[in-house]
């Protein structure tokens, strides 16, 4: 839920703000849609490999505390 939470954020900030840029003539809106995918796409791959290397952290913690 988290994950889809700050997705949905980030796309929503990414979108509002790519209005304003379009609108300013700094950007096309093909150029942003490209930006958009691939910041969106950066962003879930950052995130997974952060959740990831949470869980790992949380199962070496488990197996130290389980040895004590």
């Amino acid at each position: 839920m988290f994950k889809e939470l700050l997705g949905s954020l980030f796309r929503h900030l990414l979108t509002s703000g790519g209005g304003a840029i379009i609108a300013q003539g700094v950007v096309t809106g093909d150029q942003f849609n490209q930006a958009v995918g691939a910041a969106t796409t950066l962003f879930g791959v950052l995130l997974s490999a952060y959740q990831k290397y949470k869980a790992a952290a949380k199962v070496v913690e488990a197996k130290d505390v389980s040895y004590n």
